[in-house]
């Protein structure tokens, strides 16, 4: 009988592997950006309206949701970005702990990515009913103390901005006077017709004064 000769298949690195997930996740990546994109849009839609309703709690709240998402689109991202140079680093052994440590991250943000999907939470930003208005503690909660000063000031000059345009076109939508329709009543035909008989009447009183004094005169003996 001849020797069994086992045949193994290639072996597969702890690169390889990492490579291959790190492409997994940026496929992913790309996949959330898509989607989030319709819910980065309602949110700023739902700010405008809850502007106009004077509830510029509501308006704050959704833009401050919409900010922490585009920060998770921007962390995972950069990170990826960041993990793949160091994937093509020569001296790989070094890094290779680095490496799957971001992975490991990078996958947690991305599940993190996924709940915020639903173009249904943005619309819970706006209802008045008591599971709606648990849901936007939650959020408020969730996202407190995440922000940083200069974050915070940038979402206020983002609600400000949109104060500006509501109020500009609020004023835009003001019927304007017609410059053509204001007429001057000095010099219409109606109003000269209405003060004529006012200058006759004063020539008159006038001759009628002339005729009393001449009256009163005494007459030259």
């Amino acid at each position: 009988m001849g020797n069994l000769v086992s045949k193994r298949g290639p072996t597969v690195s702890t690169k390889d592997k990492a490579v291959l997930e790190l492409k997994v996740q940026r496929d992913k990546l790309k996949q959330y950006e898509k989607k989030l994109q319709s819910v980065l849009d309602r949110e700023l839609q739902v700010a405008r309206e809850q502007l106009r309703a004077k509830n510029h709690h509501a308006a704050r709240l959704a833009l401050a949701k919409k900010k922490y998402q585009e920060q998770l689109l921007s962390q995972v991202g950069d990170q990826l970005l960041n993990l793949e140079q160091l994937t093509t680093s020569i001296e790989y052994a070094l890094v290779e702990q680095r490496v799957l440590e971001g992975l490991k991250q990078g996958a947690s943000v991305l599940t993190e990515l996924n709940k915020e999907m639903r173009i249904e939470d943005v619309e819970r930003l706006m209802d008045d009913t008591a599971d709606a208005i648990a849901y936007q503690n939650e959020v408020s909660d969730l996202l407190s103390g995440r922000f940083t000063e200069e974050d915070e000031a940038d979402i206020m000059a983002q609600l400000d901005a949109l104060v500006e345009q509501e109020n500009a076109e609020a004023v835009g939508e003001m019927p304007a006077v017609p410059k053509n329709d204001i007429v001057d009543l000095g010099s219409t035909p109606a109003t000269a017709e209405i003060r004529k008989p006012v200058a006759e009447g004063s020539s008159k009183s006038k001759g009628k004064q002339k005729v009393k004094q001449s009256l009163e005169e005494p007459v030259a003996a």
